[in-house]
């Protein structure tokens, strides 16, 4: 049996680097980078300027299989890409090309998916409009590739399980079996995890306190006018393409928090990491009853409904239904619980004088053991 372990802090560590320049905005700074052509040079020049002008996200991951490393991720992200440039100095030394150049970035947060901020409707430079498109793409690459390492680790490191009661019994077949009690929940580690990946990747954010929501979901489901349903709605962001609501460890009372991302793509990768592959979303509870050393006895294997933590809001606008699935926007429900009772069986050549203890694991499903 494979048994999977991040060392790490919920999952993934999240620390931003100190960002005594960073700006929610426009920036120009001037870099100097080299490479060994002027496509590298500029490219690096770029990316220094990015990263001086709005900080740089750090997530790191390690996977474990017993004392083998199985994966060991680090990725970094910067909300922001170049909008315009100017090569001050150039020259060659030791066979690389050094430039000089001033470069302005501006913050992904304010783009609102435009690519050009053009003086004129006929005054566009091309290479400063390949800099700005791959600078962009670019960043929302890194900025998937972040939010996918935390994604990946649900529901093994998002979701809790304890056990609670057990009772050993005897069934109308005269088979013997333990009823276990179990509860889940989700965990706060990953969701802080979350939610501070979102804050830096998502293009723009909402957010309301619980009690506001609360008032929110009271209006649109009662009789007043639909203006003041709409108008009430947007205290909490309209149509998020993801919402979490969690209590954060320093709050009093709950949040709800809306993200918009830039594209599409974004939102597929997130529906693949949360939804199941196959038929109704649920998640893999394995049960192993276990002798004094640890060893396994016997196991089995429940699909728990995930639904009352990760559920799924029709898509925004027009949409073709072949479509509805992946284009479904997420809602992480972080205060949620379930609890419930599992009946395992024992097997014939399992000695009941054998079994010591009881070991839950959460799993993405139930073929994954």
């Amino acid at each position: 049996m494979r048994v999977r372990l991040r060392k790490t802090l919920s999952s993934v560590l999240l620390a931003i680097s100190v960002m005594a320049n960073a700006t929610q905005g426009t920036n120009r700074v001037t870099v100097e980078a080299e490479g060994r052509s002027f496509d590298e040079a500029k490219h690096a020049a770029f990316t220094e300027a990015i990263e001086q002008s709005l900080g740089v996200l750090i997530v790191g991951d390690l996977e474990t299989n017993g004392k083998e490393l199985t994966k060991d991720f680090t990725g970094q992200y910067s909300a922001g890409y170049v909008t315009d440039y100017e090569v001050i100095e150039k020259y060659t030394l030791d066979d690389k090309i050094h430039l000089k150049v001033n470069v302005e970035v501006s913050s992904s947060k304010i783009a609102n998916r435009m690519l050009l901020k053009g003086k004129t409707e006929q005054n566009i430079d091309g290479l400063k409009l390949e800099a700005m498109v791959e600078t962009q793409m670019e960043q929302r690459q890194n900025g998937d590739a972040i939010l996918s390492d935390v994604l990946e680790s649900y529901p093994e490191n998002a979701l809790i399980v304890n056990s609670g009661e057990t009772e050993l019994k005897i069934s109308r077949l005269r088979k013997p079996y333990l009823e276990l009690g179990y509860t889940v929940n989700v965990s706060r580690f990953w969701t802080e995890a979350l939610v501070e990946t979102l804050d830096q990747v998502a293009f723009s954010s909402s957010s309301c306190n619980g009690f506001t929501k609360a008032v929110v979901n009271g209006v649109t489901k009662s009789n007043h006018s639909a203006y003041s349903k709409k108008q009430f709605t947007n205290f909490c962001g309209t149509e998020p393409d993801m919402r979490v609501d969690y209590k954060a460890s320093n709050a009093w009372i709950s949040s709800s928090n809306g993200y918009y991302f830039s594209d599409l793509n974004t939102l597929y990768m997130v529906n693949q990491h949360l939804q199941s592959a196959h038929g109704r979303n649920s998640f893999g509870l394995l049960v192993e009853l276990t002798n004094a050393s640890g060893d396994v006895l016997d196991h089995g294997c429940f699909q728990i409904p995930s639904t009352y933590f990760v559920g799924f809001e029709k898509p925004r606008g027009t949409y073709n239904l072949n479509q509805k699935k992946i284009l479904q926007r997420p809602v992480i429900q972080a205060q949620q619980q379930i609890a419930g009772k599992l009946q395992v069986g024992i097997d014939d050549h399992v000695p009941l004088d054998d079994v010591a203890g009881v070991r839950m694991l959460i799993r993405k499903s139930c073929g994954e053991q």
